[in-house]
């Protein structure tokens, strides 16, 4: 966490930009690992930089994007790994370092935002969470608040209807 939160902080940002950290859990909450995690996190609220925790890892908010929230909730995902292996079945290949965008279309975007938001809301634990989640939409809130409707993609305007109300 320190190492991205630095890079992040080495960009220039414009005035009217936002930072945003984006983390996964892993096993960077265990052990010797935690107290410099939530360093971070604090480090990174004292520079005005937002943070968005996924637990346990980003694929989870991939999941998001394609299983209802019952699903996500009886899928077991214990870590990474697990994620990993999920996201495999359900679209037969997945890289993590070559991500095919065509499996995760703009569609899908509202049903995660709105699952995460909900998934979270029950999540105990603050930067730390006690269960999986996916804070990735706080981002995605952000950037779609921020957008007028005629900036959104049309897949995009009925989510930003959801938010403002």
């Amino acid at each position: 966490a320190e190492h991205v939160l630095s890079r992040l902080l080495d960009y220039e940002a414009d005035e009217q930009d936002q930072r945003w950290l984006l983390l996964d859990t892993d096993h960077y909450i265990k052990d010797s690992h935690r107290r410099s995690f939530l360093q971070a996190l604090n480090k990174a609220r004292q520079a005005g930089v937002h943070v968005a925790i996924n637990k346990p890892c980003f694929e989870f908010w991939l999941l998001l994007h394609l299983l209802e929230q019952d699903d996500v909730r009886l899928a077991s995902i214990t870590n990474a790994d697990s994620a990993v292996e999920l996201l495999k079945t359900l679209l037969g290949v997945y890289n993590k370092s070559n991500l095919d965008m065509a499996r995760f279309p703009l569609s899908t975007l509202p049903q995660a935002v709105l699952t995460a938001r909900e998934i979270d809301a029950e999540v105990a634990g603050g930067d730390i969470p006690d269960s999986n989640t996916a804070r990735t939409y706080l981002l995605w809130e952000e950037v779609i608040r921020n957008a007028s409707a005629a900036q959104l993609p049309v897949e995009l305007r009925e989510l930003k209807l959801k938010l403002i109300h």
